[in-house]
């Protein structure tokens, strides 16, 4: 085996995985729950805005009105803290060099 193939071999079946299967796992959990989490609160804001203009009573219409309020702070601040978090990333720990022995040949003859 030359070193280049030696090189590739290392790279594909190293002892470091190139694909942190966790870290992408908690990625999808996460991206999952914020986007349901943020559509529920804009269906919220609507039918908050709803009730509140269809309401009969005062109680009806400030209890729409607090509901939509409520949910519009929530889809704010779960925007501003997306933003923050793409501004202000994590510092990433460097990954570890693995040593791998070099595989030499013997130089051939030329018969």
């Amino acid at each position: 085996m030359n070193t280049f193939a030696a090189a590739a071999y290392t790279l594909i079946k190293g002892k470091t995985p190139v694909i942190d299967l966790t870290a992408l796992w908690h990625i999808i959990v996460v991206s999952v729950a914020a986007g349901c989490g943020l559509a529920l609160a804009f269906g919220l804001i609507l039918l908050g805005a709803e009730r509140g203009e269809d309401g009969k009573t005062g109680a009806e219409k400030t209890g729409g009105y607090l509901l939509a309020g409520l949910a519009a702070a929530f889809c704010a601040s779960a925007i501003a803290v997306g933003v923050y978090v793409m501004c202000n990333p994590p510092k990433a720990t460097p990954l570890k060099v693995v040593k791998t022995a070099a595989v030499t040949t013997a130089p051939r003859s030329v018969a």
